[in-house]
């Protein structure tokens, strides 16, 4: 009975003394990560926030570019969700920066990640604030956009196969006088 004992305790001891070296070297871990420079994600001079006052500021055409949408544009937008509250300035990203990161990523159809390379942040804060801006979209989309009764569909729309198969459907109803097709969309607001 003793040396089962004596075992014990030692398997204890080798053990408690495993889990001492095991949180020594994840403090040491965490000291060294906050000392280590952290790598520069954008390649520009200009953070994402200098960046868009430095295109809503601009005369030329360089905001249309990037963003599609002019700055009186771009500010009656802005001001919209901040009057109706749906969207606020958060610590790290302004009105502004969370609308152009929505809009950049539309009208250049490029990826989060080039998206969070761009804006210089992370490709889950593109993501979160990307979704935030849309969610405020789809709140007042009712009052902006209508969508015509019996419309023809523009011909750029049937020539093109990027376009074209979504409205097959669409296009086939309405020559034979049937109900238009109605497309229900659920939206989960957080």
């Amino acid at each position: 009975m003793a040396a089962t004992e004596l075992d014990t305790a030692v398997i204890v001891s080798i053990v408690v003394t495993m889990v001492a070296v095991c949180c020594e070297l994840a403090a040491l871990w965490l000291s060294l990560e906050d000392e280590r420079p952290r790598k520069k994600r954008c390649i520009s001079s200009l953070s994402g926030d200098v960046w868009i006052k430095e295109l809503l500021s601009s005369t030329g055409p360089q905001c249309h570019e990037n963003l599609r949408m002019n700055p009186e544009c771009f500010h009656i937008l802005r001001d919209t969700f901040r009057h109706r509250n749906l969207l606020q300035s958060r610590r790290l990203l302004s009105i502004d920066e969370q609308i152009a990161m929505f809009l950049h990523t539309l009208a250049h159809s490029v990826t989060n990640r080039v998206t969070a390379n761009r804006f210089n942040h992370s490709g889950e804060i593109v993501s979160r604030y990307f979704h935030e801006v849309l969610n405020a979209i789809c709140k007042v989309y009712p009052n902006y956009i209508f969508i015509p009764e019996n419309a023809p569909i523009p011909q750029q729309i049937m020539v093109n196969n990027r376009f074209y198969p979504y409205f097959k459907m669409y296009k086939h109803l309405s020559e034979a006088g049937l109900q238009q097709p109605t497309i229900a969309i659920r939206i989960q607001i957080t």
